[in-house]
């Protein structure tokens, strides 16, 4: 799963959803908002990596969900 914002904004997750075990996220001079709280996880888990360029990447995981973070963010948020 590959999720692109370029000058805007891309939500994923609103609701149940099943995303892949790899997530890959390009957010350039836009944002980026993820919600896990009511994702199908595969088995093992998903990875996410995120590279953010004058913008933002945003996680919201459940409470009580391990999570690990790792990306690149050149003058902007992850």
């Amino acid at each position: 799963m590959f999720i692109i914002a370029v000058f805007g904004g891309q939500k994923t997750g609103k609701g149940p959803w099943r995303p892949e075990s790899k997530v890959r996220t390009l957010a350039l001079f836009g944002g980026i908002d993820m919600d896990f709280r009511e994702a199908q996880l595969p088995e093992g888990g998903t990875r996410i990596t995120s590279w953010t360029l004058f913008g933002g990447t945003r996680v919201v995981a459940p409470k009580g969900m391990p999570v690990s973070v790792s990306g690149l963010s050149l003058l902007g948020g992850t």
